[in-house]
């Protein structure tokens, strides 16, 4: 449902959704996508379409979006969501990737910055739930 709606986005070739922890509690929603451009990735558009999507509920929205020009893949050209869930937002695992978040209450995506994986991963010691930062 959700992989297929952000699929439809005009700009997208391959989306792959998945669930990566959240700091305080349970899951949240990340998409990977590979873009016709991804130099042209605009994060204030991409909240629009996604708003209006009448199939897509606000807890679906991806809280981080991350552009790849390649993601992890089987010899069939099955995206392997495991290693994506394993990478998450983190830039050592990322590969230089971009990542984009929308916080709580937020309109639009922005970019995730070194300051907020820092403050992420000190949220997930605090909250002890630090093992799900090295899963």
């Amino acid at each position: 449902p959700i992989e297929t709606a952000v699929g439809r986005h005009p700009d997208v070739v391959i989306a792959a959704v998945y669930g990566v922890p959240d700091e305080q509690a349970g899951d949240q929603v990340m998409a990977a996508l590979i873009l016709r451009d991804p130099a042209a990735f605009d994060p204030v558009e991409f909240a629009k379409w996604l708003d209006g999507q009448a199939d897509v509920g606000p807890k679906w929205r991806p809280r981080y979006v991350r552009v790849s020009t390649e993601l992890p893949s089987t010899a069939t050209n099955k995206i392997v969501k495991r290693t994506l869930v394993h990478q998450k937002f983190r830039s050592d695992r990322t590969g230089g990737d971009a990542i984009w978040v929308r916080g709580r209450g937020e309109d639009v995506y922005r970019p995730f910055t070194a300051d907020d994986e820092q403050a992420l991963q000190k949220g997930f010691a605090a909250a002890g739930r630090e093992r799900f930062w090295d899963l």
